[in-house]
This record gives C-alpha cells, sequence and structure tokens, in this order.
C-alpha cells in the first residue's frame, strides 16, 4: 500500500506515487517497422552518381601546380576559381580550398584619376572587373529592340517627343521581341543619353542578363532628365550572344530646349507647359475630367491656384459643370473664401469639434470670437 503524504491540508503529493509506477515493470509494445537510412546521391544531384561529378579543369590545375611548388595547400587562390562551379559538390570544394578570410577586411583603395584604382590588400581578396569591348557584328533578325520615351508622369503617352526640356524627368523603355521558335538568352547592354544625369537608381549604363521564350516580348525602363540645353545622342540598345552583336535599336537624337517651340496639346501637360492660362481654362471647360481625359489629374493644377483670380475662375468652371474636388475645395482655406470653405465641411461632414482640431492654431483657449466664426463657417 503507498501512502499519500499531505505537506499542507487540501494538497497531496505525489511524488512516491510516480516513483513507484516507475519501478513497475514495463508492458509488451509493438516495435515500429525499421527504417534505414543511406547517402544514395550527392545534394540535388540524383542524376549524377560518376566518378566525373568534379571534372578536371583550370582551378584544379591551378590547385595541382600550387601543391608541387609549395608542398602545401595553405594560402592558395587561383583566379580560375570561376571554372569550378558547375555543381554544388565543386562549388563547396572550391570555397574550402580557396584561402579566403570568413569576414571581410578593411582595404585601402585609392582612386589616382585617370590611371585607375590602387588597392593595397590587407589579406586575400578577389576583383571583378567590367569593361566594354567592340564586338564583331552578327545582325540576326530573330531579336528585335526599339527605344520609347516619354515623360515620366505620362506613361501612357502615344505622343512622339520631338524636343525633351530641361529639368524635366524623362522614361526610356526598352522593347525586346523574340520572334524565332526558340528560347533565347542574351545580354543588353544600354545607357543614357550623353548630357543626362541618371533617375530612381538608374545606372548610367548597364548590362543585364535576359531570356526570352518563343514568341515574346520583355521591356524594361530607365528615367532620366536634362541639366541644360543641348543636342545630344544617346548609344543604341545593343544584344549580345556568345560575344557577337546579334541585333541593336536605332540611334536616338535629343534636342533639349527651356522652351518647346511647338505644342501639339495632346496631353494635359502640354497645356500646362505652354502657360497659356486661357487654354487651361478652355480644356477645363470641356474635357471629360472625371475620367482623366488626355491624362488630366487634378493634382496638376492645385499649384494654380494659389493665385486668387486663377483659383475663383476654377472653382466657377468646376461649379458650373457640378464636379466636385476635394483639394481643388481646400484651397478656400488659403484664399479666406467663405463659400467655398462651407461647402468644403458640408462635403466632408466636418463637426465644429474636429475642424478647430484640424484648422485651429488656437487649441487651447479658442475666442468666442473664433467660435462664432466657426458657428458662421458651418452652419
Amino acid at each position: 500500500m503507498v501512502s499519500r503524504k499531505r505537506n499542507s491540508p487540501g494538497v497531496i503529493n505525489d511524488g512516491g506515487l510516480m516513483k513507484e509506477r516507475q519501478k513497475a515493470k514495463t508492458q509488451f509494445q509493438e516495435l515500429e517497422n525499421a527504417s534505414e537510412y543511406c547517402e544514395t546521391h550527392y545534394y540535388k544531384n540524383t542524376n549524377q552518381r560518376v566518378p566525373d561529378l568534379v571534372a578536371p579543369n583550370r582551378f584544379w590545375k591551378d590547385f595541382a601546380n600550387h601543391i608541387i611548388e609549395n608542398q602545401d595547400t595553405h594560402n592558395f587562390i587561383s583566379p580560375n576559381f570561376i571554372y569550378a562551379t558547375n555543381n554544388t559538390t565543386e562549388l563547396f570544394a572550391m570555397f574550402a580550398l580557396m584561402d579566403l578570410p570568413f569576414n571581410e577586411q578593411s582595404h585601402n583603395i585609392n582612386i589616382e584619376g585617370d590611371k585607375g584604382i590602387k588597392v593595397k590588400a590587407a589579406s586575400n581578396f578577389i576583383v571583378f572587373k567590367k569593361e566594354i569591348k567592340e564586338a564583331k557584328a552578327e545582325i540576326d533578325t530573330n531579336l528585335l529592340s526599339i527605344h520609347r520615351f516619354y515623360e515620366y508622369n505620362n506613361p501612357e503617352s502615344k505622343k512622339k517627343l520631338k524636343e525633351f526640356l530641361t529639368h524635366q524627368v524623362y522614361t526610356c523603355e526598352v522593347v525586346v521581341t523574340n520572334v524565332s521558335v526558340d528560347h533565347q538568352s542574351f545580354q543588353v547592354l544600354w545607357q543614357i543619353p550623353e548630357g543626362a544625369l541618371p533617375l530612381t537608381n538608374t545606372n548610367y549604363q548597364k548590362t543585364e542578363t535576359k531570356e526570352l521564350r518563343p514568341y515574346t516580348t520583355l521591356t524594361f525602363k530607365f528615367h532620366f532628365y536634362f541639366p541644360k540645353t543641348g543636342k545630344f545622342v544617346q548609344f543604341p540598345t545593343n544584344i549580345t550572344m556568345n560575344e557577337n552583336v546579334v541585333a541593336t535599336a536605332k540611334t536616338c537624337y535629343f534636342d533639349v530646349v527651356h522652351e518647346l517651340s511647338e505644342i501639339t496639346f495632346e496631353m494635359f501637360s502640354d497645356y500646362i507647359q505652354s502657360g497659356d492660362i486661357n487654354k487651361i481654362y478652355e480644356f477645363l471647360n470641356t474635357a471629360n475630367l472625371i475620367e482623366g481625359e488626355k491624362g488630366f489629374n487634378f493634382n496638376d493644377i492645385l499649384w494654380l491656384l494659389k493665385e486668387k483670380k486663377t483659383f475663383n475662375k476654377i472653382i466657377t468652371i468646376l461649379k458650373d459643370r457640378m464636379i466636385f474636388n476635394n483639394e481643388v475645395w481646400s484651397y478656400g482655406f488659403h484664399h479666406n473664401n467663405l463659400e467655398v470653405m462651407r461647402e468644403y465641411c458640408q462635403r466632408n461632414q466636418l463637426s465644429i469639434n474636429s475642424y478647430i482640431i484640424s484648422y485651429s492654431s488656437n487649441l487651447i483657449n479658442p475666442s468666442a470670437e473664433y467660435i462664432s466664426k466657426l458657428l458662421v463657417l458651418y452652419y
């Protein structure tokens, strides 16, 4: 018989009971099926169980020469490491043998003008160098490339730009099409126009590797602007395969000016750039503003509303057309136009308390005169 020890009233100590249970003989339990584990192939190489998984190449030749010359495997490094990356097994073997530090070291790097870069190494390291060389042209009609330029904020524009404005952001869209029945892998070299500066993490020039399935198209974009006027040219986008140029876009020329000599009014931005306020009034009177005709956006005219005369005219036009826009009506506060301010509050269903929080500069102790003005405004 096993007794239960009580430490305090109502609390049972089961420690002794558990020990007695553990002494009892374990009953028969049916064993699970045995499993045997063994390595059957290299990692992610299920079909490569052959001795030449790691084949001889320049890297292994360098390693053999290093052992023969130094009678040691230490301090080994080879510029031909790139040839030992054919599979995971070879890749790990190469990294294991290369005498490179696990942690980045502080190297002394000096740029010596046109002479290049001088590096004083703190440890073994690898330098990657890329350069552009003249390649043999073997134009192939299987790949086609074109450029399309448009203003950054008008990606749907269909007009062909004849002149480019200074300090205006432009986008170049490169379109590459594979018109063959074969899958194509190639390199694309592009650069921004001369005289331009890159924007939004765009490089001055870049080489990228791309792939295209049969009868498909890819596009990519880069952005730039011109800081000064002049006549400039852009190196055409080149497509290379096996170190041969197989396709090029047309060379593009840029006439950069401060003001456009001819305005086509194809987009609303053309009306803004023209500076003709009457043309803008005419557009606001006739265009489908709600649907954004010709790329119209109310945000594009907000800067015009700072002038009271222009604000009153645009408000009148929009009222006649029964068009309301929050941002436009908010400029009523800027011009202290009580009627427009009242309409803004009514449209947004603002209470007096929330209105004070939003617009009052005297939140703690608003004066009676201030409160009375708000009551007049809201009601």
